[in-house]
């Protein structure tokens, strides 16, 4: 990855292209922003949350112009769920899988609370392998892994499902 010149700073990056190329899809800046705008969380979320959704928010707006920023705009994504908990909880001190396990057990998560999640038998059958399967996302992201790939407006609906359960 090379330093982005000055006079491609407001160009988008490469990597959309190939994406479209390759997907076949076309993804534009405005469709990025419309999305992102859509986007909302609860009124009853704190306002330190709040805020650092719309960074989230902005950083993957900035995906556009540099692509490479996405695994950072994936994982702040996953630090707004586990801030989120530490606040629910008022806990600094446990391990974000065990806030993650304890918001589950006790019924605050649910599968229907999920927008891409489809109903079944068991209403938290998606819910239960959350956490184990967010905690390694989020340790991914967090100790250096720079692959690209995972999709950063998913990775935020997802924080906002699971944000909006724990602050009805």
């Amino acid at each position: 990855m090379e330093f982005k010149k000055y006079k491609d700073i407001l160009k988008p990056d490469q990597a959309w292209g190939l994406l479209r190329g390759m997907t076949g899809q076309e993804i534009t800046l405005e469709l990025i922003y419309t999305v992102l705008e859509k986007m909302h969380l609860n009124g009853s979320v704190p306002e330190e949350i709040q805020d650092q959704f719309n960074v989230t928010r902005n950083l993957i707006i900035y995906t556009w112009f540099c692509y490479s920023l996405e695994p950072t705009a994936v994982l702040k994504s996953y630090v707004l769920i586990e801030h989120a908990l530490r606040l629910k909880y008022e806990d600094d001190e446990t391990a974000f899988y065990v806030l993650v396990k304890r918001s589950i057990e006790e019924g605050l998560i649910i599968d229907k609370g999920f927008s891409h999640i489809r109903a079944s038998l068991d209403p938290q059958e998606y819910s239960k392998k959350m956490p184990g399967i967010i905690s390694k996302l989020r340790n991914s992201k967090a100790h250096g892994d720079n692959t690209l790939g995972e999709d950063p407006l998913m990775s935020l609906q997802i924080s906002i499902d699971f944000i909006n359960m724990l602050f009805k």
